[in-house]
């Protein structure tokens, strides 16, 4: 079991290098998705008991890693494309970190006050957002091409 650690923690290091992603700024957003989901089970424990379910808790896991997946795959696109994208990388985990701090502010806030807030999805903004520039970029270079 510890080789396989060992392993996972060797391989996450070398992809963190190859794609000069900064250890600091990952870090710090998976501790505050940690942290963002201990209030959110807080949260809900004062709203609505019946809410703190396993599926709701996979659903928040899948989120999570699907949201880590997309900044792998957007290091990995411009690593693919060579453009020098260690500013926008930079950008990116910086929305990513403000979002989960919202939510663990929307969070706490529901706990204190027992008023349920409607949930601001700022990390799917951020990916719309990163669609529709791609979508963009795409259809400017096929105009090119033809």
């Amino acid at each position: 079991m510890t080789e396989l650690k060992i392993t996972w923690y060797i391989a996450i290091v070398f992809i963190f290098e190859y794609l000069d992603i900064k250890w600091a700024q990952v870090s710090i957003l998976s501790i505050l998705m940690i942290i963002d989901f201990i209030s959110w089970i807080a949260k809900q424990f004062r709203l609505n008991q019946n809410e703190i379910t396993s599926y709701n808790a996979w659903k928040w896991i899948i989120k999570k890693v699907l949201t880590m997946m997309f900044l792998f795959s957007f290091a990995l696109m411009f690593k693919g494309i060579e453009v020098d994208w260690a500013s926008y990388i930079k950008a990116v985990l910086s929305l990513l970190i403000m979002s989960e701090f919202y939510s663990i502010c929307q969070n706490v806030y529901s706990f204190r006050t027992w008023k349920k807030v409607n949930e601001y999805d700022a990390v799917s903004l951020i990916i719309k957002y990163i669609w529709q520039s791609l979508i963009k970029i795409i259809e400017s270079k096929l105009w090119k091409i033809k």
